[in-house]
């Protein structure tokens, strides 16, 4: 055996054993009996091996670390990128987790005592957002999240944050999440009617729940999310986000047949907000894509007046009134969203005349008022 397939030999031990996170520092603990320049040459054929991958400079991951990016390790990859920093998970990574935001979000997101950055790793993106709150606050308002190994925000602290940073409000269901900010409080309180939290030792909360079946399948577990989410409706038969987040991942997988009773379910129990907005334009999708466009359309027409000036809503009743025949109501519905949003100034003193013009060539054409 060579020094690089012994070396390889000591990498994949150190798996076996959960240690897949090294520093500069960590791999010299690993590799003791090299010279400055041997290890530097060491780590580099590693690297070019695939035996480990560079995230950032000095900060390296064990190859088969990979696939797990919703393990324990995470926590201790923060901990590397930002080394002596306080850092925890917030904003909407922590919103979505405690079930205030319905969007999977698609990078980790997290406050830190250190530096701002971006970090671009092969287990995902890393955004550090720098926060001046004392660390002794940040203790107190987080708890670690017992599968990622990383402080996770309560939700009042989380929602604080992304206030504070002014970005993607549009997501959060205010209403929704005062009511999980009120039983978590109550569970802090010891109430029986609240809904435990985070915290070491706690029962799991609704969040929680559909939180951990949506990293099943982000970690490429699909038929373990499925089976996850099928009882967790069973446990949880009257809730609207359980079966909204059952849906999802069906849909997510193809199977849309399979995700239209489950949108439907989740609609007659009562959705708000972007819940709302997003199982209707999910079930018309999912309707369209299994042969029934019209069925689609009427949906979101039954609910236009619900989502006035909700861009997204707009576009999908527009794709759907294109695919049925009905072009000039599609036009009518981007037009009137692109003269609402657009922010071009020069736009400003056309928008009533551009309004008024094709109101009347969709009337013209179809023979019929538009409002």
């Amino acid at each position: 055996m060579n020094h690089l397939q012994a070396a390889k030999v000591i990498l994949v031990d150190c798996a076996a054993k959960g240690i897949v996170v090294f520093d500069t520092m960590s791999l010299r603990t690993v590799f003791p009996g090299e010279s400055p320049s041997a290890f530097r040459r060491l780590v580099g054929a590693l690297a070019s091996a695939g035996v480990l991958v560079r995230v950032v400079k000095g900060v390296y991951l064990g190859a088969t670390a990979k696939q797990t990016v919703g393990s324990r390790f995470g926590g201790k990859l923060i901990g590397a990128i930002r080394p002596g920093c306080v850092s925890y998970l917030s904003l909407e990574y922590a919103l979505a987790e405690w079930g205030s935001m319905s969007q999977i979000p698609q990078r980790w997101t997290l406050m830190t005592t250190g530096r701002r950055g971006e970090f671009h790793t092969p287990v995902g993106t890393f955004e550090f957002t720098h926060t001046t709150r004392d660390p002794a606050e940040i203790l107190a308002r987080t708890s670690m999240h017992p599968q990622l190994g990383a402080r996770l925000a309560h939700p009042d602290l989380a929602w604080e944050d992304l206030r504070r940073t002014r970005r993607n409000l549009h997501l959060v269901d205010v209403d929704d999440h005062e009511e999980i900010v009120a039983e978590f409080r109550a569970a802090q309180r010891g109430e029986p009617d609240g809904k435990p939290s985070h915290a070491e030792g706690g029962m799991v909360s609704e969040g929680t729940e559909i939180s951990n079946g949506r990293a099943l399948l982000e970690r490429g577990r699909k038929s373990e999310a499925v089976a996850y989410f099928a009882a967790l409706r069973k446990r949880r038969p009257e809730s609207a986000r359980v079966h909204l987040q059952s849906a999802f991942v069906l849909d997510r997988l193809g199977r849309e047949g399979e995700a239209v009773p489950l949108y439907e379910r989740a609609l007659s129990l009562g959705l708000s907000g972007t819940d709302a907005r997003d199982a209707h334009v999910c079930l018309a999708s999912s309707l369209r894509n299994i042969g029934r466009p019209q069925q689609a359309f009427d949906l979101l027409e039954s609910a236009k007046s619900r989502f006035d000036g909700d861009v997204v809503f707009e576009l999908f009743f527009a794709l759907l009134a294109t695919e049925i025949g009905r072009s000039n109501e599609a036009i009518r519905v981007l037009v009137k969203s692109l003269l609402r949003d657009s922010p071009a100034e020069d736009l400003g003193r056309y928008r009533n005349v551009l309004r008024g013009k094709f109101n009347n060539l969709v009337r013209a054409s179809s023979g019929t008022s538009a409002s």
